[in-house]
């Protein structure tokens, strides 16, 4: 009983061991600006979230009408 009770222990004391760490964040390493960019699209994705809660039904997307680029250059033209 004790041998069991002392195996477990070294187990779990392995596995804590072994579990990795959280990479620390370096904001000062960041590029100028990043961060703006990351936070601005952020809100915008929350913001749509929340506008899409409020909606009575899903927007009907009708993919019929969906049109591909031919190229980089030139858009795709609408009809």
């Amino acid at each position: 009983m004790l041998a069991s009770r002392v195996f477990l222990s070294a187990l779990g004391a392995t596995a804590v061991v072994a579990a990795p760490v959280y990479p620390d964040l370096n904001l000062a390493a960041a590029m100028p600006g990043s961060l703006d960019t990351m936070t601005e699209y952020f809100t915008m994705l929350s913001n749509k979230v929340q506008q899409s809660r409020l909606m009575a039904s899903a927007p009907i997307c009708d993919l019929s009408k969906a049109v591909l680029p031919t190229s980089m250059l030139q858009p795709a033209q609408r009809w």
